[in-house]
């Protein structure tokens, strides 16, 4: 497992245990994303090229490129202690809080969904399985499921 398929493991022991997991975009949903972003501000540029003004829109794309290269914080992190929801916002949920992990197809998008005991439900940002395809969902979800089952308390 290594960052192109979206899975990094820290600290592992002798044992096969691992003190955190971060589960992110693969780096062929990376590459889709930053070519989807691309596609989308060209006819902008050339337009703009072919009036003689300056390519305004391709100042839009240097913040744009920038986001999705600091989207390796993005994502789910395994702790011993708590699955920790990594987005705009760090939210930390401790495995004993999590009711159920369930996976829903949301326009032909699989998202994987926490039922905490509170009634309340949250979806993940990896990992995520669709259009761009990624081809160690399961694997990720069998990672998290695992880690789930063994530290939930119940």
């Amino acid at each position: 497992m290594s960052w192109w398929d979206g899975v990094t493991v820290t600290e592992p022991s002798t044992d096969g245990s691992a003190a955190a997991v971060h589960l992110r975009q693969s780096g062929a949903q990376r590459l889709y994303s930053m070519g989807f972003l691309a596609l989308c501000f060209s006819p902008g540029i050339v337009l703009q090229l072919s009036h003689g003004e300056p390519p305004l829109a391709l100042y839009a794309l240097i913040p744009a490129f920038l986001a999705l290269g600091t989207a390796n914080r993005y994502g789910a992190e395994l702790t011993r202690q708590a699955l920790v929801m990594r987005g705009l916002r760090t939210r930390e949920i401790p495995w004993t809080s999590i009711r159920a992990i369930t996976v829903r197809r949301q326009l032909g998008v699989k998202r994987v969904t926490l039922w905490l005991v509170d009634g309340s439900a949250h979806n993940l940002r990896e990992p995520i399985g669709g259009f761009p395809r990624d081809p160690n969902f399961d694997r990720k979800l069998h990672t998290l499921l695992v880690w789930w089952t063994q530290r939930r308390g119940w």
